[in-house]
C-alpha cells in the first residue's frame, strides 16, 4: 500500500511536470525549425512525444529510487521506453518518407536492400519485445505470445495516429480497461506513469499545436504491451495477440479513417476535443 501511494504521488508530479514543460518545450522546437505540417497542411512541432517520454523518464527513474518492490519491471520498463523513442525519433526526422506499411517497408528490403527508418524501428521493438519476453515467460508458448503482444501493441497506436487526438484516445482506453482488470497491482500501476502526462499532453495534441509522432505513439504502444505482458493471464494475451493481428491485416488492407468516419459514434468519439 505504501508503494502505491508513492507511485501516486510520482504521478500526480509527473503530470504537473509536464503541464509545465511542455509549452516551452514546443516553444524551443518551434526556434528550432522543427515542424512539419500535419494531414491538414498545418505546420507545427512534429516532436511532441518526447515531452511524454521525457516526464514518464522522470517518474520512472523517480520510481526506480523510491519504491521497494518492482524495481525490477521499472527499470526494464525505463529501459524499454528509452530504446524505443530513440529509434522513433529517427524515423520520425525522415519526414514521413517512409510510412509505407509494413508490406512496404518489406518491399523496400527485399528489392533494394534498403533498410527503411520504419523497418529499423520494426525491428528493434521487435527486439526488444523478444528480450523483456525473455525474462518473463516460462513455456515456449508463453514466450511466443508474449513477444507478438508487445511487439504488435508497439506498433498498434502508430496505426491510429492518422488524425490529432487519436492515438492518445485509444491509448487511454486501453489503460484504464486494463487498470480495471488489474486496480490493485502495483505493476499495472506503472502505466499510469504515461498516463498522467499523456493526459496532460493531450489538449496539444487535439488542439493541433503539437504532433504525437512516431516517438509518441510507439512508446504508448510498448507501454500497454509491457504492462499487458506483467498482469494478465495467458488465455487473454492469447486473445488480444489474435485481435492485434487483425488490426493489423485491417490496416495494411483498409483504412481505419474511413472505418471511424462510417461510424457515427465513433466519428463523435474521434472528433471529441478538436476544434
Amino acid at each position: 500500500m505504501t508503494d502505491l501511494i508513492t507511485l501516486y504521488f510520482i504521478v500526480v508530479l509527473s503530470y504537473v511536470f509536464t503541464r509545465l514543460l511542455q509549452g516551452s518545450l514546443l516553444d524551443t522546437f518551434k526556434l528550432h525549425g522543427l515542424v512539419m505540417k500535419n494531414f491538414r497542411g498545418r505546420s507545427m512541432p512534429f516532436l511532441g512525444g518526447t515531452i511524454i517520454v521525457f516526464a514518464g523518464i522522470v517518474g520512472l527513474c523517480a520510481a526506480y529510487i523510491l519504491l521497494s518492490e518492482q524495481r525490477k519491471e521499472v527499470l526494464v520498463f525505463l529501459l524499454s521506453i528509452a530504446l524505443m523513442a530513440v529509434v522513433s525519433i529517427k524515423d520520425d526526422f525522415s519526414g514521413g518518407q517512409d510510412k509505407k506499411g509494413f508490406k512496404g517497408h518489406l518491399k523496400v528490403l527485399l528489392k533494394e536492400s534498403r533498410l527503411t527508418t520504419g523497418m529499423l524501428k520494426a525491428i528493434i521493438g521487435g527486439l526488444i519485445a523478444v528480450g523483456v519476453s525473455i525474462l518473463y515467460s516460462h513455456t515456449l508458448l508463453e514466450f511466443v505470445i508474449n513477444s507478438l503482444m508487445v511487439a504488435l501493441m508497439t506498433n498498434l497506436l502508430n496505426l491510429f495516429d492518422l488524425r490529432p487526438g487519436r492515438a492518445i484516445k485509444v491509448f487511454l482506453f486501453l489503460s484504464f480497461g486494463l487498470l480495471a482488470l488489474r486496480l490493485s497491482s502495483l505493476s499495472a500501476n506503472l502505466l499510469l506513469v504515461i498516463v498522467a502526462p499523456s493526459l496532460a499532453f493531450l489538449p496539444f495534441d487535439l488542439g493541433e499545436e503539437a504532433m504525437l509522432g512516431d516517438v509518441g505513439s510507439n512508446v504508448l504502444g510498448i507501454s500497454i504491451g509491457l504492462i499487458a505482458l506483467w498482469t494478465l493471464p495467458i488465455y487473454l494475451k492469447t486473445v488480444i495477440v489474435l485481435i492485434l493481428l487483425y488490426l493489423h491485416w485491417y490496416a495494411e488492407t483498409r483504412s481505419f479513417s474511413q472505418l471511424i468516419k462510417s461510424q457515427k459514434f465513433l466519428y463523435k468519439l474521434d472528433q471529441l476535443g478538436r476544434e
